[in-house]
């Protein structure tokens, strides 16, 4: 799911009218915000969209544990709907992007990865993991 898809049901859920889906259109629209507010690296959107959604649902449920208001439910529940199931492994991105002969930076390994099917599947963290270890294994090469 892209910004644009979560911004249509968002949009649609508003619609809806009843209380229910007008809750999850406010957890898709939190969402969707704090996505545009994000300041951390960033890959994909649909990892963007995971990442902002858990940490969504970890507030929401701090609020329900306080409140013990189900409108906090609702928006938890929102919010594990957009969760992804799979990423890719530290080993998978070390394989895409490691060369022998080039060190890459963020932006540049992002731009290599976004031509692989495993690109909605990347962490940020994992890539800079993956980058600080191959900038280590240069490093002792030189040596």
């Amino acid at each position: 799911m892209t910004l644009n898809d979560l911004k249509v049901r968002e949009a649609d859920l508003f619609k809806t009218y009843q209380s229910q889906f007008i809750e999850y259109g406010i957890a898709l629209r939190d969402i969707r915000e704090m996505c545009d507010n994000y300041s951390l690296p960033r890959l994909s959107e649909e990892v963007l969209i995971d990442t902002v959604a858990r940490m969504y649902a970890e507030k929401e449920e701090k609020f329900y544990d306080l409140t013990k208001n189900e409108k906090h439910l609702m928006h938890i529940k929102a919010a594990s709907e957009l969760f992804k199931k799979e990423f890719a492994t530290f080993t998978e991105v070390f394989d895409l992007v490691y060369n022998k002969n080039l060190q890459y930076t963020f932006e540049e390994a992002n731009l290599l990865l976004k031509k692989s099917d495993m690109y909605k599947k990347i962490k940020p963290q994992t890539l800079i993991e993956v980058l600080e270890f191959i900038k280590l294994k240069f490093e002792e090469e030189v040596k």
